[in-house]
């Protein structure tokens, strides 16, 4: 099984956002990796926080986050096989230098996008994010939007499910782990003079120093107030489904109530909280706090997150482990029962099945050509997919499938662009690569605009086809993936 570890803090300072959320990418990937935790001195409800979902915790003193620290990590824990995960705003570009040039897969997660990244991937699920936002190296993927919220499974099922009553006079707070500031006691405060009506569920961090203050309140308060400590996922969910409206920090926790329904009202503690305001704001998902005390009736919202994060998240670690190898006579039989899977031929320019002697000839005379290289995608040891190019004098032309066990996992997409990535290190001298793809495939179609080739419908033998060009100096100058 392949180690993942994860770097990230949380304390009474910064809070517990960024733990939290590496948690949940944890408990979404634990089934098939090997999740260890890397943290600066651990207060200890958090230790338990972790270990109820990781296998191992590795608790450093507390030191500056840097390329020393990156160097001890390398040389103490890792091997080039693993992947780690970096949630926080100290990982700079020299820390994941050294990780990435020890020869190790790199993910970070981030939502300030203020330094140039080398890593493997980005994660950003605050909505509205574009590549562009991001200085990255070329072969950086990034995986942005509410598509990927960083949610534990209880949040991941609630998703799911049609929520068929609300308490609407109920409130839900939470302003995170730490609460530096004690906004959650001014909201209490308010809500004294505005709106005392109904329960107010008020979650308290682990890591808030405010606790005396808050419970002090409670004492003198006419509202009815329930603090609540150290919830589980499930627990939290059961506590946001008494509530039809919520106050919290746009953060984690905001992502979390919306896959319970209900009206969100948003209170920004942080800087970094910037982007997920404005987008929940901006696309009436939620509402400025200030709205919550104007009692005035809001429209209902359609569901905007889809629980499905665990599958996407699979299939991105995975894919990060995808290489090509060069196909060999070997591989004649597994080629030809790929071309012939049902779907392949159905999607294919020619439909008719393939005579076993066809293919063999074609298979070996391809293997000998120069100006053909046919590629392997393996996961490990596993023939996943295969990328052909043809090499004209200015054009690389583009034949792939994916194996029939490995479809709709996002393999399709990596396949293609490893081969952009393969043609640029291997300095192959072509200026673009061209695909074509008939009008009703419509899973090649997504790929293929998603890396953003350009576009054009023609026909062929009465067929539609679409035919996608892709420039590799624009990808050189713009690195666009």
């Amino acid at each position: 099984m392949k180690k993942i570890y994860f770097r990230a803090d949380g304390n009474s300072q910064i809070g517990l956002g960024h733990v939290i959320r590496s948690l949940a990418l944890v408990d979404m990937l634990k089934e098939e990796f090997d999740c260890h935790f890397i943290i600066q001195n651990p207060f200890p409800d958090l230790v338990i926080q972790i270990l109820s979902v990781c296998n191992g915790i590795i608790k450093l003193s507390t030191s500056p986050i840097n390329e020393v620290e990156a160097k001890s990590i390398v040389d103490t824990y890792l091997t080039k096989e693993d992947i780690i995960i970096l949630d926080g705003y100290q990982f700079k570009t020299p820390y994941q230098k050294v990780l990435k040039n020890y020869g190790c897969k790199v993910i970070c997660i981030d939502d300030i996008y203020s330094y140039h990244f080398v890593a493997d991937a980005i994660i950003n699920h605050a909505g509205g994010m574009k590549k562009s936002n991001y200085s990255a190296e070329t072969y950086t993927r990034f995986y942005l939007g509410l598509k990927y919220a960083l949610l534990r499974p209880p949040f991941l099922k609630a998703a799911q499910s049609i929520r068929t009553t609300i308490e609407q006079s109920n409130t839900f707070i939470c302003l995170g782990g730490a609460d530096p500031a004690n906004d959650t006691l001014n909201i209490l405060e308010k809500c004294e003079e505005k709106s005392p009506n109904g329960i107010y569920y008020v979650i308290v961090g682990s890591a808030n120093p405010h606790k005396k203050a808050l419970f002090n309140f409670e004492k003198k308060t006419k509202l009815t107030i329930k603090f609540l400590f150290n919830l589980s996922a499930t627990e939290m969910v059961a506590v946001m489904k008494k509530c039809g409206q919520a106050i919290t920090s746009p953060s984690t926790i905001s992502f979390e109530y919306l896959c319970t329904g209900g009206q969100l009202f948003l209170k920004k503690i942080a800087a970094n909280q910037k982007d997920v305001y404005k987008y929940l704001t901006q696309s009436k998902i939620a509402y400025p706090l200030k709205d919550f005390f104007l009692n005035k009736s809001f429209k209902s919202r359609a569901p905007v997150i889809d629980g499905k994060q665990k599958r996407r998240f699979l299939n991105l670690v995975n894919n990060l482990f995808i290489k090509f190898e060069k196909a060999k006579t070997v591989h004649c039989d597994l080629y030809y029962n790929w071309a012939n899977d049902p779907e392949t031929r159905k999607q294919s320019l020619h439909s008719d099945p393939i005579p076993i002697e066809t293919h063999i000839n074609w298979f070996k005379k391809k293997l000998k050509e120069e100006h053909t290289i046919m590629l392997l995608g393996m996961l490990d040891q596993t023939p996943i997919g295969q990328v052909r190019l043809e090499i004209n004098p200015q054009e690389g032309l583009i034949n792939y499938s994916v194996a029939p066990n490995f479809r709709g996992r996002g393999v399709g997409a990596v396949l293609l662009q490893q081969t952009i990535f393969y043609v640029i290190e291997n300095n192959i001298s072509i200026r673009k690569l061209i695909g074509f793809i008939k009008g009703g495939n419509l899973a090649s179609l997504h790929i293929f605009r998603k890396l953003e080739f350009q576009e054009e419908v023609t026909t062929k033998d009465q067929k539609t086809l679409h035919r996608f060009e892709l420039l590799i100096e624009e990808v050189v100058k713009n690195k666009r993936f």
